[in-house]
């Protein structure tokens, strides 16, 4: 059933629910290039078969326990040098709806993607832009959010579920999800940056602690100090600051 968000202005008011699919985020691409959809179209499905993360990482889930949803947006609002804020606002509205099930956790954004709980990951994220000269023109952004399975392929992967014993309805969820983005999407529209930016480093995983990364096959010892205004991660090493892009490093321990 494509049940209808009532507690939002335009997130959600079409909202495609399908058994079955492959990707939302590719059902979501083949829809805009035959421009059929409105900003604010959201697809989800109890089973994505190859579901995807960034650059080419599979996103594993069960049938029928977690949310796998892919939402459509037209910021033409935003150029091309604030890409990066519509992951802010995305790991922002995952993370306080966390909050309002799940009080009393460590929630935290993982750069660039992640949202982890209690040191393991709970949401992943995979946002997909296509640019009109100096805007961007088309913004599909995937959401995974493990709610109520109870075992994973990988040691480092939780559930609401796993973390509060009970079973969650998951489009009541999403729901919270869609208006939790909605009010951040306007916070942007309306070029509250420095608001954004804010409350992301205050959630922001590992932020002023000493930590071993993986850079170039070595091992350093880092601290994550800030991003940039491209999303890059700054990270403070042996005295001098390194601005990194996605996969240029990875966490390690």
């Amino acid at each position: 059933m494509n049940k209808i968000f009532t507690n939002t202005i335009f997130v959600g008011k079409k909202h495609i629910n399908l058994p079955s699919c492959h990707s939302t985020n590719d059902l979501a691409a083949s829809m805009a290039a035959n421009n059929d959809f409105r900003e604010g179209t959201l697809i989800s499905t109890d089973d994505q078969t190859k579901g995807r993360g960034q650059i080419g990482n599979t996103w594993d889930s069960e049938p029928a326990q977690n949310i796998t949803c892919s939402l459509m947006l037209r910021p033409q609002f935003l150029g091309p040098n604030h890409t990066f804020y519509l992951n802010i606002i995305t790991s922002l509205a995952i993370c306080k709806t966390l909050e309002q099930y799940l009080p009393g956790n460590k929630i935290k954004i993982k750069w660039p993607n992640d949202v982890y709980v209690n040191e393991k990951k709970i949401s992943g994220i995979l946002i997909e832009n296509s640019l009109q000269t100096n805007k961007i023109g088309l913004s599909i952004i995937g959401i995974g959010l493990n709610v109520n399975q109870k075992h994973f392929k990988v040691s480092n992967a939780i559930s609401m579920y796993q973390l509060s014993g009970d079973l969650f309805d998951r489009f009541v969820i999403m729901q919270k999800l869609m208006v939790n983005f909605e009010q951040y999407y306007f916070m942007l529209k309306n070029q509250q940056f420095a608001l954004l930016r804010e409350a992301y480093l205050d959630q922001l995983y590992w932020k002023n602690e000493i930590h071993v990364f993986k850079v170039h096959n070595e091992l350093i010892n880092g601290m994550i100090k800030t991003i940039d205004d491209h999303g890059r991660l700054v990270v403070e090493h042996e005295s001098k600051t390194v601005c990194y892009n996605f996969k240029e490093i990875q966490y390690h321990k």
